[in-house]
């Protein structure tokens, strides 16, 4: 079996303290339904137990209740709730050890049920060694000394009940572990881009929510900036999507060599990255500069012509102006500052949205306007030809 990294084992003990968490409850509920039922077959065959034996019964019924309870409602959360657990059953075993020198074999019956079923339930190796070495030994003691003639054969089945119960628990870490890897592959492929292994628009989200959390907490300011790499159109159309490919791919490196290791690098879409990070916004010249000097590394400037267009948006505190300095060439606007732009990663990258699609906006509005000027001009020049061609055209009427 492969070693686990640290990622991987992080998410089977989560998901083993869940699973845990939720079926600790259902079975102290059928411990105590296991109680009832000794106690109503004690009644049907006419058995009376000492009064003794019915306290014990009354305060083991009413931990496993009180713990059950405090685990379903959540009171105990699932980092605690194999160890709460535990404690419930190690009770339940000093309960029936009481019991059993009172009524003899039929407590020990349930004493070794418990003890072959209950390390599937608490599915953590160090709370069920724990236990398990304080119940062998309370268990043993009692087997033992009330019964000297046959404790020791109750013993070995003790142990082995208990080494049951550790097969049972180490199956199931086992079957975590596949979960584990299961949900970590399943994570990946939702917020990772599989072609350059980035995050993708989705694992921004996460960890730009993340990002600026932390810069809030230190009072820092936070940047984006968009990453547009040109020209990858005539490389696929002339050297196929295989190299546009390559160009993507390598572009991405690039970028995330010339980002700092705090910075989130995303790919956005197509030919399009973002950087989220904290401090001083990113000299855009010089990124796009390193991008083009590592894609140059890989001989793919014979069958491109880097290109890479960088612009960047910087909120400023709360209440004050924002600028976005927009590079190659370099320009600075101002948009309105607004109270929650920045604090979350949505609102952030919204906010440098925003400012692209005023920018082509404003392209376009100025395009149609020159196109309308155009047109008009057209227009007027085909209509002083008409009226030159019907004035030299009239007939003499004379």
């Amino acid at each position: 079996m492969t070693p686990m990294s640290d990622g991987l084992r992080a998410r089977r003990d989560q998901i083993l303290r869940e699973m845990s968490a939720r079926e600790s409850p259902r079975i102290l509920l059928l411990f105590v339904v296991i109680i009832i039922l000794f106690d109503a077959g004690y009644a049907l065959i006419g058995i009376i137990p000492p009064m003794s034996y019915y306290i014990s019964d009354a305060i083991q019924a009413s931990v496993l209740l009180f713990v059950a309870l405090l685990i379903r409602r959540g009171t105990i959360p699932p980092l605690w709730s194999p160890a709460a657990f535990t404690v419930a059953v190690v009770v339940n075993n000093l309960a029936l050890n009481f019991q059993y020198t009172l009524i003899g074999y039929s407590a020990v019956g349930v004493m070794l049920l418990v003890m072959a079923t209950y390390g599937a339930v608490t599915l953590v190796w160090r709370p069920f060694l724990i236990s398990a070495a304080i119940m062998s030994i309370v268990t043993t003691y009692t087997l033992v000394v009330n019964d000297p003639e046959n404790g020791p054969g109750w013993v070995v089945t003790m142990f082995t009940a208990l080494a049951v119960s550790g097969v049972i628990l180490y199956g199931r870490h086992d079957g975590a572990r596949a979960l584990a890897e299961a949900n970590l592959a399943i994570e990946r492929l939702a917020t990772r881009d599989e072609l350059t292994g980035l995050l993708n628009r989705r694992g921004l989200q996460e960890a730009g929510d993340t990002l600026l959390a932390l810069a809030a907490r230190d009072g820092n300011s936070v940047f984006v900036a968009f990453v547009d790499i040109t020209g990858l159109k005539q490389v696929n159309d002339q050297h196929g999507h295989a190299v546009g490919d390559l160009v993507i791919r390598r572009s991405a490196e690039a970028l995330v060599a010339q980002c700092r290791n705090s910075d989130v690098v995303c790919r956005w879409g197509g030919e399009e990255f973002v950087v989220v990070g904290q401090g001083s916004l990113p000299d855009a010249p010089g990124l796009a500069g390193g991008i083009q000097a590592g894609v140059a590394t890989e001989g793919l400037e014979r069958v491109w012509n880097p290109g890479v267009w960088v612009e960047s948006l910087r909120p400023r505190p709360r209440g004050s102006p924002s600028t976005a300095s927009f590079g190659w060439p370099t320009r600075r606007c101002t948009t309105a500052g607004r109270p929650d732009e920045g604090r979350r990663g949505r609102g952030l990258l919204g906010g440098a949205g925003r400012i692209r699609v005023m920018k082509k906006l404003l392209l376009l509005v100025v395009l149609a306007g020159v196109g309308y000027l155009v047109y008009r001009q057209i227009m007027a020049n085909k209509a002083e030809q008409d009226l030159w061609s019907e004035a030299t055209a009239e007939p003499d009427l004379r």
